[in-house]
């Protein structure tokens, strides 16, 4: 039986998913693998992933000092 997403770390999602680069983001503001489905599009932008639909890439820019960032990624 493959693990569930709630069953692997952080860090072992973004693994999966080369995204291993973000994983700082990603613990920087606490988040979990339990908590990685419920994030927006927003969200997931502030943490350096550009979203298109469920695919989602890698974008390297994250522009911290938006006004318009949500409040977690300040």
């Amino acid at each position: 039986m493959a693990p569930t997403m709630s069953s692997q770390s952080i860090k072992d999602v973004l693994n999966n998913l080369n995204l291993s680069h973000l994983l700082t983001n990603f613990e920087r503001e606490r988040i979990t693998s339990d908590e990685v489905g419920a994030l927006t599009d927003a969200q997931l932008t502030s943490l350096g992933v550009a979203t298109l639909g469920a695919v989602s890439v890698y974008e390297p820019t994250v522009d911290r000092q938006d006004p318009f960032c949500p409040d977690f990624c300040q």
